[in-house]
C-alpha cells in the first residue's frame, strides 16, 4: 500500500489476504509466515494494523476505526495517488469528464478501501509493516 524509511531500510505497509487460520494464529498472539507470489512474509503481531473480518464500506465502525490509523501519517503535503470518484461496492470509478481522473489523499481508510478492492475483496485481510533491507541485504522482519 505504502513505503517510509527507517534510516537506510524501508518500511512498507502491506494489506493481502488470510485465512481463517492464519487470523486464530493472530488471535493467539502468534506469528504467521505467509506467501504471496513471489515474496514470504514472516508477520508478528506487534507488526499488525489491523486484520479478520474488516467492514470497509464508508461509514462502518471498522471504516472509522481504519481512519484513525497512522500508517500514512509520515506523508505531509502530498498524499497517495488513487482514481478519482471510486465506488466501492462496483469497485469502479466514474468520471465526469469521461477522462480518468486522480486525486492525492492522506486518508488510511480511503486508501484501505481502494486496496481491498483491488485484492478482490477478500473476507479476511490484514494490515501490517514489514522491514525489507536494500541492495540485496537479507530483508528482517
Amino acid at each position: 500500500m505504502v513505503s517510509r524509511f527507517d534510516g537506510v531500510v524501508p518500511i512498507h505497509t502491506i494489506m493481502t489476504y488470510i485465512t481463517e487460520d492464519e487470523e486464530r494464529a493472530l488471535d493467539n498472539k502468534e506469528s504467521i509466515e505467509i506467501d504471496r507470489g513471489s515474496r514470504h512474509f514472516t508477520i508478528n503481531p506487534h507488526d499488525v494494523y489491523c486484520y479478520g473480518e474488516i467492514d470497509f464500506h464508508n461509514g462502518s465502525e471498522d471504516y472509522k476505526e481504519l481512519a484513525k490509523l497512522k500508517f500514512l501519517s509520515h506523508l505531509c503535503f502530498c498524499g497517495v495517488w488513487l482514481e478519482a470518484n471510486y465506488d466501492y461496492d462496483k469497485h469502479c470509478c466514474y468520471s465526469p469528464i469521461n477522462r480518468k481522473q486522480w486525486y492525492d489523499t492522506t486518508r488510511p481508510e480511503v486508501l484501505a478501501q481502494y486496496t481491498h478492492g483491488i485484492l478482490g475483496k477478500p473476507k479476511r485481510t490484514i494490515i501490517f509493516n514489514h522491514k525489507s533491507a536494500i541492495n540485496g541485504h537479507k530483508r528482517t522482519r
